[in-house]
């Protein structure tokens, strides 16, 4: 079942087609770091997460390759590979740590690490675990999984 919702708007942020510069790197971080910065950590059921995500990063990615990256090849892409494709692109970019990345793998994979609330808290604070605020991200993730 796929929980993600690509959205088909255009996009006339800073343009560089060719996926390199800072514009596009910010934008690649922007999308790896996406669930905390938009707030959709907090948030469940998982369409309610995918829809916050969506809307944030339809605003926030200005750079016209980045936002190809994330609704046209990420989400367009099998939800097996998504999560891998994101991160090998990540690394591509020089981010070293892409959370999203380990939610799309997630998402690919719900069926098998989702059966209680502490398989999908757990999920949720380890892909989240560089991002610095250790406490509120646990109850941040109780919280995105309906605890």
């Amino acid at each position: 079942m796929l929980w993600v919702v690509a959205s088909c708007s255009a996009n006339g942020g800073a343009d560089s087609p060719d996926g390199s510069g800072p514009d596009y790197r910010a934008g690649v971080e922007d999308i790896c770091f996406a669930e905390t910065r938009s707030g959709a950590i907090e948030l469940f059921p998982f369409m309610d997460k995918a829809q916050t995500l969506n809307s944030w990063l339809e605003q926030q990615l200005t750079d016209q390759a980045a936002h190809g990256l994330y609704f046209e090849t990420i989400l367009q892409a099998s939800v097996l590979e998504q999560g891998d494709l994101l991160r090998a692109t990540a690394i591509r970019a020089g981010i070293d740590s892409c959370p999203l990345g380990g939610y799309l793998d997630f998402i690919g994979r719900l069926s098998s690490r989702a059966a209680t609330l502490e398989d999908c808290r757990a999920a949720c604070s380890e892909r989240n675990r560089d991002t610095g605020d250790e406490p509120s991200v646990d109850e941040a993730c109780l919280k995105g999984c309906g605890g």
